[in-house]
């Protein structure tokens, strides 16, 4: 315990007004809660009765550490995004447009299980699709949004892997990364065969999403560099399967190293198609 300073006597009585209006209303009012425990909890005034925070806010407050938190956790969201710019916060440039409407504090608990850089992207994301279908954002659609870009950039991993000289040209700013949907869809396709005719669409500009609709349609131009692609990934598979056979054959100590081959190899075939895809 400690004495606090007259002053910080009438921050912890104002604060502590401001819970007391918003707690039957929790929910409702979880930005004023919020902000007040947050002053307690950097101020250290709830030491003037407890030894530590979370002592006071069950004592105090019934509330659970947890649920302290969470409420913390919502201002410092609503921080970053740009909802509480009296508070000065380094945002890195993660503010959503100010016409978007704050999230509240289940929508912000959803927006806390991705980084913080991506909070903003998420949000506007949200709320621009919920308009879309002339709805308002709910927890449940941030959440939607969450579970789709995760499974979009695990798809995306599988796809850098298999095409890193694809991968290699987004990252450089050449083409655009695909829509999450596209990406998706491709990573689960079973032939590589399709895979590559994906990638095929995407280095033409097109969608991979593109179906046969029965009309006639105009031989697409092949990109200079797609005979290449499926060259290298017929050569490396066929590559793959005699190194396999030859290791069996040999034996795990046999040299060259079938993988030291087999990388070499591929090394050659990628600048290849990189002196390809330059003319």
């Amino acid at each position: 315990m400690q004495e606090l300073s007259t002053l910080e006597k009438n921050r912890l009585e104002k604060c502590e007004q401001d819970i007391e209006r918003g707690i039957e209303g929790v929910r409702k009012n979880a930005k004023s809660v919020g902000l007040a425990l947050t002053q307690i909890h950097d101020e250290k005034l709830f030491l003037v009765e407890c030894k530590t925070f979370g002592e006071y806010c069950q004592s105090r407050w019934n509330f659970t550490p947890r649920r302290a938190a969470q409420l913390m956790n919502h201002i410092s969201t609503l921080t970053r995004l740009g909802y509480i710019p009296e508070q000065e916060v380094d945002t890195n440039g993660t503010t959503v447009p100010f016409d978007a409407p704050e999230p509240n504090e289940r929508q912000t608990r959803e927006l806390a299980t991705v980084p913080e850089e991506q909070q903003a992207e998420v949000w506007t994301e949200t709320v621009e699709e919920a308009e879309a279908e002339g709805g308002k954002p709910t927890a449940k659609k941030v959440s939607a949004t969450v579970a789709r870009r995760t499974a979009a950039e695990e798809a995306w991993q599988k796809i850098a892997q298999e095409f890193p000289l694809f991968a290699g040209k987004v990252h450089m700013g050449t083409f655009k990364q695909p829509p999450d949907d596209e990406v998706i869809l491709v990573s689960k396709m079973a032939n590589a065969s399709d895979r590559l005719a994906a990638v095929g669409l995407w280095l033409r500009g097109k969608s991979a999403l593109s179906v046969d609709t029965g009309e006639p349609e105009e031989a697409p131009t092949a990109h200079p560099a797609e005979a290449h692609w499926r060259m290298a990934d017929k050569a490396l598979g066929v590559l793959q399967g005699h190194f396999a056979n030859g290791r069996r054959a040999l034996g795990p100590d046999a040299e060259p190293s079938p993988e030291t081959a087999f990388r070499i190899i591929h090394q050659q075939i990628q600048r290849t198609i990189s002196k390809c895809e330059r003319t």
